[in-house]
């Protein structure tokens, strides 16, 4: 059985060789082990890449979302976990939804430890943990990985704001009851399914002609330099040749908002609205909206229901 999936690497063998980790939309068998010599077909281009066995992997993802959705829980209570996941899968029966893990942890210590990018989709937090609390925790899963989704659960209403620094999507306060749980999860499941359908844009690198499939969902905007662009995502920097005009028409409809001359960003990675500027979340640098920008970006924004 043949699936799609996204593996990011460096290395490379006969047919493509990268330097930074590059992220690629492949067809695999299922079982392959990476860590052997094999073959890969870059998806939409039948493309052969040759796989060398001292291929560096840093994580392999299901493009297809549908496929599977992994959950984390941790919180240092086993029978808060223990409830969290009995109500977990009653929402999943309800709404039949498969082929969904769960896993729990009792330390964000662990759980920072053996966390790995788009290793999970959703993670419970729980904030006052003995040791390393869920702050904590989101600080550290979030130094490597700004795109999972992270909901914090709590007695204390007044530690929310501070969740807010760490991008959560959520908050739960316990006793958690099934309707609120259903309520959240309803919210999270319908971002994650649209982002899924943004689906990847293919770019050939500038200076060593590899074809890269961008996911979407992890680009936080395009900047234009001349006649080349840079693509800014999770994963680094690709820079490519084509104009900015260009990308902006080919993602009519997947979310992408032009903010100046040279800017076009992801609507989905804004933090903060400022109303000369936006920032957008992981990254500190503010990105300026042009004059003549500023009334269409406030209309999009809008209507998108952005809030400063």
């Amino acid at each position: 059985m043949q699936t799609e999936i996204i593996l990011i690497f460096k290395g490379g063998g006969q047919y493509y060789n990268c330097d930074i980790f590059s992220r690629f939309v492949c067809i695999v068998t299922q079982g392959t082990d990476f860590r052997e010599v094999g073959k890969l077909y870059i998806s939409d281009q039948n493309q052969r890449v040759k796989i060398s066995p001292g291929l560096e992997i840093r994580s392999v993802l299901n493009v297809k979302g549908a496929t599977r959705m992994n959950i984390a829980i941790c919180d240092d209570q086993k029978e808060c976990n223990d409830n969290l996941r009995q109500m977990l899968k009653s929402y999943f029966r309800a709404n039949q939804i498969n082929n969904c893990e769960i896993k729990e942890y009792t330390s964000g210590d662990k759980l920072s430890k053996e966390y790995a990018p788009g290793m999970f989709d959703f993670i419970f937090l729980d904030v006052q943990m003995p040791g390393m609390s869920g702050l904590e925790t989101a600080e550290r899963i979030r130094s490597q990985d700004l795109s999972v989704d992270i909901i914090f659960v709590t007695n204390m209403r007044d530690q929310m704001r501070m969740g807010f620094n760490y991008n959560a999507k959520g908050f739960l306060i316990k006793e958690v009851s099934q309707d609120e749980l259903d309520a959240l999860m309803d919210r999270l499941v319908a971002e994650m399914r649209r982002r899924e359908g943004i689906g990847v844009y293919p770019i050939k690198l500038k200076f060593d002609n590899g074809i890269v499939f961008l996911r979407l969902s992890d680009v936080l905007y395009f900047e234009s330099h001349d006649k080349d662009v840079t693509a800014k995502t999770i994963d680094g920097d690709f820079e490519f040749r084509k104009q900015l005009s260009v990308v902006e028409q080919d993602l009519i409809g997947k979310g992408f908002l032009r903010i100046n001359r040279s800017l076009l960003v992801n609507t989905s990675c804004i933090f903060k609205d400022f109303g000369d500027c936006l920032v957008l979340r992981g990254l500190t640098e503010e990105l300026p909206i042009g004059n003549n920008y500023k009334a269409f970006v406030r209309k999009a924004l809008s209507m998108r229901g952005t809030k400063g």
